[in-house]
């Protein structure tokens, strides 16, 4: 199976799932852009695809708590392909990802167009909202004096 390395953006909401004989597994699935940058004649183009990513363990408890649909990531894993026939007996691919490690991509979340949301104060977690970037108001009206 190859490697495959390198930076995207979440296009589906994390989605936990508990798997296995004894559902004692922990899986996170969603989609991801993964960029592919090409230069040609001082043009940059993306030329990245959609792939369907698992993650699997502690990472997957993880990624379904922090990341979010739109989040910029960097991703490590294996791409895996699957071949199958579809109803009228065509054969079908599609490539996925089964992730080693994702973390947020910290320039890009830092990045002028990043919008940080409000903490939920009303939330169980000690006002947290789940979300990676959720700043409590206090840390807000600091940062913009």
């Amino acid at each position: 199976m190859a490697e495959i390395k390198g930076f995207g953006r979440l296009g589906s909401e994390p989605e936990l799932k508990m798997v296995g004989e004894n559902k004692d597994k922990p899986v996170t699935e969603f989609r991801l852009f993964l960029s592919s940058l090409k230069k040609r004649n001082n043009e940059t183009t993306d030329q990245g695809g959609w792939f369907s990513v698992s993650v699997w363990g502690k990472f997957a408890e993880a990624s379904a708590k922090l990341l979010k649909t739109g989040d910029p990531v960097y991703l490590e894993g294996t791409v895996r392909t699957d071949h199958w026939e579809n109803k009228d007996g065509e054969e079908q691919t599609s490539m996925s990802i089964d992730a080693r490690h994702i973390f947020p991509h910290l320039p890009a979340i830092i990045s002028l167009d990043f919008k940080p949301r409000k903490a939920d104060n009303n939330a169980s977690d000690n006002g947290a909202d789940g979300g990676h970037d959720a700043i409590p108001e206090e840390a807000l009206a600091e940062s913009s004096t």
